[in-house]
């Protein structure tokens, strides 16, 4: 959930019809403190902190490595933009230790650790839970998955 001041932005910025890509540029321009185009693991322990609902809600460094370790689509160890807007999307849906699980059953089903599932991994590891899916039922599920259209499914 997003606190009360960043909430007075989104309700301003849908009374105008912006989108929440619009909002999240906002949010990730203000943690940006020396303006680099990226979120270090202090700039998104302030982001993160500020967005919470819960004050009690504390991210620890190894979270906020995670979260950046998770979102980083071009692997170079920051969080840009549109990584922010993944993540932040994410995190509004599961918590933290959810994720680490997620991302346990996905490094499970990588069978060659590239960072993605194919067709061929997805029918393997259905069959090993006793799921026998044709191909075309795992090309249907890696379609419905596959956010990039690279033929397979990413984590983030």
């Amino acid at each position: 959930g997003i606190n009360a001041e960043y909430g007075v932005i989104l309700l301003n910025k849908m009374g105008r019809g912006s989108d929440m890509t619009d909002l999240y540029r906002e949010i990730f321009n203000s943690f940006d403190l020396n303006h680099n185009g990226y979120l270090s693991v202090r700039e998104l322990g302030k982001c993160m902190k500020a967005l919470s609902t819960k004050k009690s809600q504390r991210y620890s460094t190894k979270d906020l490595k995670f979260l950046i370790e998770c979102s980083d689509k071009d692997e170079d160890g920051q969080m840009d933009i549109e990584e922010f807007c993944t993540m932040v999307n994410i995190t509004n849906m599961v918590c933290i230790e959810e994720l680490r699980n997620l991302r346990e059953v996905f490094k499970s089903f990588d069978l060659d650790n590239n960072g993605s599932i194919n067709k061929k991994e997805l029918s393997k590891c259905m069959e090993r839970l006793g799921e026998q899916m044709t191909s075309e039922q795992c090309a249907e599920l890696i379609r419905e998955a596959d956010q990039d259209q690279d033929g397979t499914m990413s984590f983030f």
